[in-house]
């Protein structure tokens, strides 16, 4: 189905069968919707891809008001993948030196001048050369946004073209280094500050940030898609008996993350996800 007609197709599902939803009666929301199995797989899968708490994006506690957040990217995908982004400006203004100060400037070199055409010389000459000195300031930091930026939606490219949490892949500081020649301080700052707002919803570029996981074989894994496979295990569980770090340990390597069950422990307290005699429900 086209991108148009899956986002029509989940609000329907939303809107119009929410109850079913919920218990997930897929078959009869399929018979309900009058979908074949292809649509209806291409649905489910639209539904895994939302975001079942968009604020938790920001950083927010639930049940606090959520600041209204002005995303300094506009990032922008394409039916086709194609991915296009720009710095959000607002209403700001191109910045220039004022054409009098220049003019001034330009008609007292080379005459001789009074002690006041002199005094009014070295004030228009310290103006213009701060003003041309912020001005300069500006477009380096444009610059080190645009250049953090697009390294960003390189390495995660299928995040923005899919908007799948688990196809983030791994990366640090040091990874943006090495693609954009910036310091990692200076990186760490703008990424601490700045959004994006994409196709998927706006986010903190620290969220684009993951650690890798690096198996016996030498393997290099995404924490951040492993966290969503346990907590998706997690989820699934039955809560009159729900597994053990042991056990779930298991189920992941089953699902193809050879790990360790401390490293299940630890992902889990991160996730803050407490131990399974406490999830009995």
């Amino acid at each position: 189905m086209p991108e148009s007609r899956i986002r029509e197709a989940l609000r329907e599902l939303i809107t119009q069968h929410y109850d079913e939803f919920t218990k997930k009666h897929w078959d009869k929301i399929q018979e309900e919707m009058g979908f074949n199995d292809t649509q209806m797989g291409t649905l489910r899968e639209g539904v895994r891809k939302l975001n079942p708490k968009p604020g938790a994006a920001l950083g927010e506690t639930e049940g606090r008001n959520l600041q209204q957040i002005t995303p300094d990217f506009i990032v922008d995908t394409a039916d086709d993948g194609t991915i296009t982004f720009s710095l959000n400006q607002g209403d700001l203004p191109e910045l220039t030196v004022a054409p009098s100060f220049k003019q001034l400037i330009n008609s007292l070199k080379g005459k001789k001048k009074t002690k006041q055409e002199k005094e009014a010389l070295l004030y228009a000459q310290e103006k213009t050369e701060r003003a041309q000195g912020f001005i300069n300031a500006i477009e380096q930091r444009r610059h080190t946004l645009m250049v953090t930026m697009k390294a960003i939606i390189d390495i995660q490219r299928k995040f923005f073209q899919d908007g799948d949490e688990t196809e983030l892949r791994p990366m640090i500081l040091k990874d943006l280094e090495e693609r954009t020649g910036l310091d990692k301080s200076t990186i760490s700052r703008v990424s601490n500050v700045k959004y994006a707002q994409t196709k998927w919803g706006t986010f903190p570029l620290r969220f684009f940030f993951t650690d890798s996981y690096t198996t016996e074989s030498g393997e290099e894994l995404s924490t951040r898609k492993m966290k969503v496979a346990l907590r998706e295990l997690i989820e699934k569980e039955d809560k009159r008996k729900p597994m053990s770090d042991e056990a779930l340990t298991k189920k992941m390597q089953e699902k193809g993350f050879p790990v360790a069950r401390r490293t299940i422990s630890k992902y889990r307290e991160q996730m803050g996800i407490p131990v399974a005699r406490l999830r009995k429900g």
